[in-house]
């Protein structure tokens, strides 16, 4: 992750070098926009697959898709405010077993634009916000709803932690067309959980796993702008 970082850095200081306030571009070139945004989280998932695996149920893989919206407006050059709200799944699945993490999460999004020319612009940025981890685990056929509760061939369990969470990013936009921008994006969530409480219903399950978890994370995604 750390040679990815300075490596793009790298080529779009070559691309843009000596032209940062040329091209027409200065500190208040206004760039409002807002658009589709995905990209991949890397969780870590070794406490919560040493557990479930003790249950003979699926563990998950590292990676998280997740998929929402992004939208900030402000100066190329300078300070740009917005929001975004993201949200993905992982399952894995084996035979009558399934494991299911989903994850959604959004909040205020401040960002710096410290590099800029016609086609290109850099920023530094955060989000700051918030969201909510649900853990479902299953085993077995449900069959009908009004046998659900007595069946003795069904296991299940829905679990729910919130979090408050704060994720730095890295951002590049591309400009295709005066009103398309393609972004790519850099960035390391951190998460505070509050315990390691969860939630079934409103009684509490303790001891839970991914308390105060971390991840990096890779965006892309497309920006209107006018």
């Amino acid at each position: 992750m750390r040679r990815l970082f300075l490596i793009i850095i790298l080529l779009f200081t070559i691309l843009n070098c000596g032209s940062v306030f040329s091209d027409g571009v200065s500190a208040g070139s206004f760039q409002p926009g807002n658009g589709f945004y995905m990209g991949v989280l890397f969780l870590d998932f070794g406490e919560l697959n040493q557990i479930i695996q003790g249950w003979d149920l699926p563990s998950l893989e590292k990676s998280v898709p997740v998929f929402g919206g992004l939208g900030t407006g402000g100066d190329k050059l300078g300070s740009r405010f917005g929001g975004a709200g993201l949200g993905g799944r992982v399952e894995s699945v084996i035979g009558d077993k399934e494991t299911i993490l989903e994850i959604n999460y959004g909040g205020f999004v401040f960002e710096y634009g410290i590099l800029a020319t016609q086609r290109f612009n850099l920023a530094l940025g955060g989000l700051l916000g918030g969201g909510m981890l649900a853990l479902t685990l299953t085993e077995g056929d449900p069959g009908s709803f009004k046998d659900i509760w007595d069946g003795e061939d069904f296991n299940s369990l829905a679990i729910t932690n919130a979090f408050v969470g704060f994720k730095p990013h890295l951002s590049i936009q591309f400009r295709f067309t005066d009103f398309l921008y393609f972004n790519f994006g850099l960035s390391y969530l951190f998460t505070y959980t509050f315990g390691d409480d969860w939630l079934t219903g409103n009684k509490k399950v303790v001891d839970g796993p991914l308390s105060n978890f971390r991840s990096p994370h890779i965006g892309l995604g497309i920006s209107f702008c006018f």
